[in-house]
């Protein structure tokens, strides 16, 4: 978990300290339309997670979003990365 969140502080633009599960999402500057495409890629490329529009609409906070990664890594089709 504190890779990702590591990784998400980079993307993000902050330091690795201020990404933490109850951070909000919308509270990043950014967190925009291009941060949150940066993010799936991200997410993508390096969990092997699928995350669509309409999942990342619903969740507001760092960890709503890691273990969105976690149940995409364990469900069906999921590759293991």
């Amino acid at each position: 978990m504190q890779s990702f969140f590591e990784k998400l502080a980079e993307l993000l633009g902050v330091e690795a300290g201020e990404v933490q599960a109850e951070s909000v999402l919308d509270s990043f500057d950014e967190w925009d339309s291009l941060g949150a495409l940066t993010v799936v890629s991200m997410i993508d490329e390096d969990y092997g997670v699928t995350v669509l529009s309409e999942e990342l609409a619903r969740l507001s906070t760092v960890g709503e979003l890691w273990q969105q990664v976690q149940t995409g890594q364990s469900g069906p089709g999921a590759n293991g990365a």
